[in-house]
């Protein structure tokens, strides 16, 4: 069953006081993303994409700057409830051509994309009005609790359930299909006639007549993060979770001690990864590579059968059978094209570096475009910055570049042109030419005999 004629509406207006941030709670990070784009996403992959997200105005500029205009904003600045937060996208529930809206909150990292449709079948198939979806766990301590009762779904609160309530073990996880047009009925029906006096959006389920419970799989689709423990928690039991998810494609770990990957990282079969790897952003990593310990790659796509050595690797893209590090950085938007070597201690910028081209040791390239099969020696430099502006290198196929070269940009070195070591390159270098530019070397016979002398004369 498509979810094509569904909407969402998510809580975000928390403030997060007790995460100490200084910034609302959904924007705090789980695995480098933040709760809130998590379960965008979720919506996202269950083809949910017409979205309102209820927030308060200190957090409006920030999701407006994250998501853009592809979803709606409401605000809640008075914090009255749940109910009272969905009574704020009134008017998108009204406007909107769905039947039915998935109420969830933005700090629920979890819910996925299969218990949402899941929970969307029953719903429809039992004909609801409202259906929450539940968990059930050993400690439910501090959930709302599910009543069932002749068919009737009836959600209470901990501070408001009795004793046997309370050992009920099947917990509201905050997110709940309504049909809109029952929801809008009961939303101004609903009272905060409870322990925190709030408006619930739990007492328009109990208010409703034909309700229904889904009872996800996984009960760590309920969990939150009301505090900094909680949010270290949810980031280990996304690591964990993430790491199982590679193994079952192929990926292979040595040990898990310190490997962090994102949520929106993909690797392909083969591909072996050292403890203490970060991998965060939006990131490809191919087949058959080889990562090695302390690297960090972010947002960078990687060809098949690569080696990764303690590097880092920033925005850039390398293809197949490069070999990286250890210790070298690649900085963002740079291209390393097949067969290229990277060695230690070199660091590339903003460069393209085509076939077969090595760069061995201790060089910096920087606002460059270099040939294929190029070689660097050790300890050379493209000065790209004159002090005010950034200028680009130019280094065609075959050409050598010697041990401790400095060419400063702009400049134009042509193909198989040989660059003797030691030499600074200011004037442009034609095919097949020989450059060298070095001072002429002065020797002074015995003069440091003679210094010692006067030294000790004087």
């Amino acid at each position: 069953m498509k979810l094509n004629k569904t909407c969402a509406v998510v809580l975000a207006a928390g403030n997060g006081k007790r995460m100490q941030s200084g910034k609302p709670k959904v924007f705090c990070e789980v695995l480098f993303k933040p709760l809130i784009g998590w379960v965008l996403q979720n919506c996202k992959d269950a083809n949910i994409l017409d979205i309102c997200l209820v927030c308060s105005e200190d957090g409006l500029f920030k999701f407006k700057e994250l998501f853009g205009s592809t979803i709606e904003y409401v605000l809640q600045n008075q914090k009255l409830g749940t109910a009272h937060a969905v009574l704020q996208a009134g008017n998108f529930l009204k406007t909107s051509q769905s039947d039915d809206v998935l109420v969830l909150l933005g700090d629920v990292p979890f819910l996925d994309s299969k218990t949402i449709e899941e929970s969307y079948i029953k719903h429809k198939q039992e004909d609801n009005q409202a259906t929450v979806i539940a968990a059930t766990l050993d400690d439910p301590f501090g959930y709302g609790r599910i009543d069932e009762m002749d068919g009737k779904v009836t959600i209470v609160e901990e501070k408001d359930a009795t004793d046997a309530q309370r050992a009920i073990r099947k917990v509201n996880s905050g997110a709940m299909w309504f049909n809109i047009k029952a929801l809008l009925g009961v939303l101004k029906k609903v009272d905060n006639n409870n322990a925190n006096k709030e408006y619930y959006i739990t007492t328009a389920v109990n208010i409703l007549k034909r309700t229904g419970c889904y009872v996800a799989q996984d009960d760590r689709i309920i969990l939150g993060a009301n505090t900094n423990q909680q949010l270290f928690k949810l980031n280990e039991v996304a690591r964990n979770r993430i790491i199982s998810q590679k193994i079952e494609q192929g990926v292979e770990f040595i040990a898990k001690d310190g490997v962090v990957i994102g949520p929106d990282v993909t690797i392909g079969k083969g591909t072996l990864i050292f403890p203490n790897v970060t991998i965060k952003g939006h990131c490809s990593i191919g087949a058959d590579c080889v990562i090695t310990s302390g690297s960090f790659i972010e947002d960078s796509n990687i060809g098949n059968n690569c080696e990764i050595k303690s590097s880092y690797i920033l925005n850039s893209e390398l293809k197949n059978n490069v070999r990286v590090g250890p210790f070298a950085q690649i900085r963002p938007g740079s291209s390393i094209a097949d067969y290229v070597k990277i060695g230690n201690f070199v660091e590339v910028k903003n460069s393209s570096v085509d076939t077969k081209t090595s760069i061995a040791h201790l060089t910096y390239i920087g606002d460059s475009n270099i040939g294929a099969r190029v070689n660097f020696g050790c300890g050379c430099t493209t000065a790209n910055y004159d002090g005010e502006k950034k200028h680009r290198t130019t280094v065609a196929d075959d050409a050598f570049v010697g041990c401790n070269v400095s060419l400063i940009a702009p400049v134009n070195v042509g193909e198989r042109a040989f660059i003797a070591a030691g030499s600074v390159i200011t004037k442009d270098i034609l095919a097949d030419d020989f450059a060298i530019a070095r001072a002429k070397q002065i020797t002074k016979t015995k003069y440091m005999q003679k210094k010692k002398k006067e030294k000790k004369n004087g």
